[in-house]
C-alpha cells in the first residue's frame, strides 16, 4: 500500500522545473496511470461510494481495436456504473502546455481550466485522438456484461468547460454510443484535499516497480 504527499505530488507535476521535466515521463511510466486510478478509486469512496479497478484489460473488438487503461467499478446504493477509463498524465511538462503553481489565485486557476478545456474538446468531441477513442465502446470483462458502461477521462491537469470547481463532472455528447462523458481531474482534486498524505491502496503495479527498484539499486 503507497502513501504519496500531496503538495510534493502537485507541485512536481505542475511546477515548471526542469530536474522535474527530465523526470516527469519516467515517473508517469512507473506510476502515473496508478495514481489516477487510485485516486479516482479515493474519491468514489469519500462519496460513499464502493469502487474497485476490475481489470487493466480493456479493448475494443478485434486485433487492432483500441485500448483503454481500465475498467472500474462503481456502486452508489442500488446503482452500478462500470467506466472504461483513459488516464491522460499530461501536466506542465507536456507539449503545448503550461504550469500552475499551488498557490495562484482562484481566478488564475480558473482561466487555467478553461483553457485547457477548450484545447481537448472542440466542436462537439474530444480534438486528440489519444483520448478520443474513449467513445468507443470496449469490450467489459467477464461478470459485468450487464452493467451499464460510461467512458471517462482522467486528466492529471485541472480541467472544466466553465473553470467550475468540480474536478469530476459530466460532458453530454450525441452521436455517440453513449450519452455522456465523465471528466475526473487529479490535480484538481489533489488541490482540494486538506491531507498532506494520503495512503492510496489501489496502487499494486506501482508499489512492486519501487519494490523492484529498491531491490536494484541503494541511494
Amino acid at each position: 500500500m503507497l502513501k504519496i504527499k500531496t503538495r510534493e505530488i502537485i507541485e512536481f507535476y505542475d511546477h515548471c522545473s526542469l530536474i522535474n521535466k527530465e523526470d516527469s515521463n519516467t515517473v508517469s511510466v512507473l506510476a502515473g496511470e496508478d495514481l489516477g486510478l487510485a485516486l479516482l478509486c479515493h474519491y468514489f469512496r469519500s462519496m460513499g461510494n464502493q469502487a474497485a479497478i476490475v481489470s487493466h484489460k480493456c479493448k475494443g473488438s478485434g486485433n487492432n481495436g483500441h485500448r483503454l487503461d481500465a475498467w472500474v467499478s462503481r456502486i452508489t446504493g442500488n446503482n452500478k456504473i462500470l467506466y472504461q477509463v483513459e488516464i491522460k498524465n499530461w501536466s506542465a511538462h507536456s507539449l503545448n502546455s503550461q504550469p500552475l503553481d499551488i498557490a495562484v489565485s482562484p481566478q488564475e486557476v480558473q482561466d487555467y481550466k478553461i483553457k485547457r478545456w477548450n484545447t481537448q474538446w472542440v466542436n462537439g468531441d474530444f480534438r486528440e485522438v489519444a483520448v478520443r477513442k474513449v467513445l468507443e465502446l470496449m469490450g467489459p470483462p467477464q461478470g459485468y456484461t450487464a452493467w451499464p458502461v460510461l467512458p471517462l477521462v482522467c486528466y492529471w491537469y485541472p480541467i472544466h468547460p466553465t473553470g467550475g470547481q468540480d474536478f469530476f463532472f459530466t460532458q453530454p455528447i450525441t452521436g455517440q454510443p453513449f450519452p455522456s462523458v465523465e471528466i475526473f481531474s487529479m490535480s484538481a482534486y489533489l488541490r482540494s484535499l486538506t491531507a498532506e498524505e494520503l495512503t492510496l491502496p489501489d496502487m499494486p503495479r506501482a508499489e512492486r516497480r519501487i519494490k523492484v527498484l529498491k531491490n536494484l539499486f541503494e541511494v
